[in-house]
């Protein structure tokens, strides 16, 4: 509350609208202007609706509020820069060290010097007669993206509303537990992480003081790898092509949870997912269907100084999930005969991730992390769209940092990640990267 050190209030807001099209406004500017209980009122309402994870663990410092007190509106930005050098095989992206864009360099290109101001934003924070029974919120963030040319461009972060329990709109799934991430500068997520974001609408609601719930309805996020027709591999024309390529899901994914907290003591969450995937059987000539489903085991405890931070992540065709497999075709692969079955079947795939984060002063803090992922991968070697020996067997991430909050608006620090890859045929690679990053929020 004390960081909250620009209020606006705007009251008494009456529009004539006459044919002069003259607008009365009164204006009171200043903490002298406005009374405590508001001031904790409004920076309530403001930070229930903003998004827990790490990166918007900022408070509202400044505010309007509308006539009557019906409505508060609230603006925040962020402007990061770094600098990252990398060794081994460089990943040609300035803020984020993925898993699937480690791939291998040639040897006179094993270092590479990076700046970018990627991942920099700004929000909206809008909240509707607050404090009744009929709140509503809106909340809308702008990224910054940044490619490895530094050729900006803007893109959504999240856009969601809030009525009661519910909320809609695009914003991090709720399978992801947003109190299990610790802060990075590194702005992809660990391996075996399940943090994305995604179109969806969910309930969630608290049952006294420790436990909560929550279930949604979500897009699905397919990747898997198809059969290419046995006579004809190399020549996939008409028809059958159009179907292996162009079949769409029907049924969505549906994540629920169970939590149960002790304030900033800590949490523990138990998440799940249940999903269907469709695919075009070629020899069948019709849809096929694979069950998927998945658990998440996530919990954080504070103990002084120390902050720790632990998950244990697994499932059935959801490796798309894990972060290390974005994209990476590997929720369903071909069985050994499905040149002639036409036949696929779901993946499994293990996950651990383990944090700690320790405050060396209020101002100065440090977190150190680990990753580990796992696929298991049935060996097919049938023609299909994706080679079994392209697929990842392990993958692996490390890092360290030490934060420095200059201000309550100003931040720096440094930052060393390892990515580690190994194929199903265990070639392994791996980049190193060192990040010097400078931040203010507002």
């Amino acid at each position: 509350m004390k960081r909250l050190v620009v209020f606006l209030l705007l009251s008494n807001i009456s529009i004539g609208l006459c044919a002069q099209n003259k607008v009365q406004v009164q204006t009171f500017v200043g903490p002298d202007k406005v009374s405590f209980a508001d001031s904790v009122q409004t920076y309530r309402a403001l930070v229930e609706n903003t998004p827990i994870e790490p990166k918007f663990a900022m408070v509202p410092k400044f505010a309007i509020v509308g006539h009557d007190g019906k409505f508060y509106f609230s603006i925040g930005a962020r402007l990061r820069f770094v600098a990252s050098v990398d060794w081994g095989n460089p990943i040609t992206n300035p803020v984020s060290m993925s898993l699937p864009d480690l791939v291998e360099r040639n040897s006179g290109s094993k270092e590479l010097f990076q700046m970018s101001a990627g991942t920099s934003q700004i929000y909206f924070n809008i909240v509707g007669f607050p404090h009744t029974h009929n709140q509503v919120g809106l909340f809308v963030s702008i990224n910054l993206d940044a490619g490895s040319d530094n050729s900006y461009r803007l893109s959504a972060g999240q856009i969601y509303m809030r009525y009661r329990d519910f909320q809609c709109g695009y914003a991090t799934s709720l399978y992801d537990d947003r109190l299990n991430n610790a802060y990075s500068i590194d702005d992809a997520a660990l391996g075996a992480s399940g943090t994305h974001s995604n179109v969806q609408i969910n309930y969630q609601r608290m049952f006294g003081k420790h436990f909560s719930l929550g279930v949604g309805v979500e897009m699905p996020k397919v990747s898997y790898t198809r059969t290419l027709p046995k006579e004809d591999a190399d020549i996939i024309i008409g028809n059958i092509e159009q179907k292996m390529w162009n079949v769409f899901q029907i049924i969505p994914d549906i994540p629920l949870y169970g939590q149960c907290a002790w304030g900033d003591r800590g949490q523990i969450r138990l998440s799940s997912m249940i999903r269907s995937i469709r695919y075009y059987n070629i020899a069948e000539d019709k849809n096929n269907y694979v069950v998927g489903w998945g658990l998440k085991l996530t919990g954080t405890v504070k103990l002084g100084p120390v902050k720790l931070y632990g998950m244990a992540h697994g499932g059935h065709a959801i490796a798309n999930y894990f972060a290390g497999n974005k994209n990476c075709d590997i929720d369903l692969v071909p069985t050994p005969d499905s040149d002639v079955t036409g036949k696929l079947v779901g993946t499994y795939s293990l996950g651990t991730i383990i944090g700690v984060e320790y405050n060396f002063t209020p101002r100065i803090f440090s977190t150190l992390k680990g990753s580990y992922l796992r696929n298991f991968i049935p060996e097919y070697h049938v023609d299909a769209t994706k080679k079994f020996e392209d697929n990842t067997l392990r993958g692996q991430n490390y890092s360290i940092n030490f934060i420095w909050r200059i201000s309550s608006i100003f931040n720096a620090g440094i930052e060393y990640n390892h990515v580690r890859k190994t194929y199903e045929t265990h070639k392994t690679l791996f980049d190193n990267r060192v990040y010097a990053m400078f931040m203010m929020t507002f």
